[in-house]
């Protein structure tokens, strides 16, 4: 168990490393990375580590004290318990997949025969790559309808369920804010707004320009939702 662990360990480790420096989008590997970058690289390197202790200073097998094989035996014998374990393991290897089960970036796209991944990469793709006009980032639904319908060439492999978990539909209930003041309101509110704010090209409802954070009115520092 412990060679198993360090394995796994090493391979982790390695994998986020790898992942950042080649800039791929893989959460459920590189998700420390998300906290900061000191504390991505630290615990990369950490599990990398330990992962390499482990193989080469650490014994191969476990000798398991004969009081805790009994426990383990009993609680396998309770069914109910055997079988809730086995299934939350199920739903956390399940939950791992991550972006290749649920998301709104393709998995595959290949145009004018070039191959793009979107949903493994940290680089967002502009309309105009795939012979659209804009610089927002692609709607890879629209793009499979388009593609689908031969009016561009290619085709779009999308997740099982292709939308994002959250604030993503096709049917879009929008609500313009008042500008009042220098500042952003919801009609009829007497405080300023604060939430996320999206607009969109002029008479292209669909077309998204900038997806923004508000705070108090007025877009946030760092831009971009």
């Amino acid at each position: 168990m412990i060679r198993r662990l360090s394995i796994i360990s090493l391979l982790v480790g390695t994998l986020a490393i790898l992942g950042e420096l080649m800039g791929l989008d893989l959460p459920s590997i590189a998700w420390f990375f998300s906290l900061g970058k000191g504390f991505g690289w630290a615990s990369s390197l950490i599990l990398g580590l330990a992962g390499l202790v482990g193989l080469f200073f650490l014994p191969a097998r476990v000798s398991w004290n004969p009081v805790t094989i009994q426990r383990f035996r009993r609680f396998r014998s309770i069914r109910r318990g055997w079988w809730s374990l086995l299934l939350l393991a199920a739903l956390v290897l399940l939950a791992l997949l991550d972006q290749t089960i649920v998301g709104r970036r393709a998995l595959v796209v290949k145009h004018d025969d070039k191959w793009y991944f979107p949903a493994f990469v940290k680089q967002r793709y502009a309309e105009k790559t795939f012979s659209g006009e804009g610089e927002s980032e692609t709607n890879y639904r629209l793009l499979k309808e388009s593609m689908a319908a031969d009016e561009l060439d290619g085709f779009v492999l999308m997740p099982l369920v292709p939308w994002a978990p959250v604030l993503d539909s096709d049917d879009q209930q929008t609500l313009l804010l008042e500008q009042r003041e220098g500042l952003l309101y919801k009609p009829g509110e007497p405080r300023p707004y604060s939430g996320r704010a999206i607009r969109y090209y002029e008479g292209k409802d669909r077309n998204k320009h900038s997806d923004i954070r508000i705070r108090r009115g007025l877009p946030a520092a760092d831009g971009r939702a």
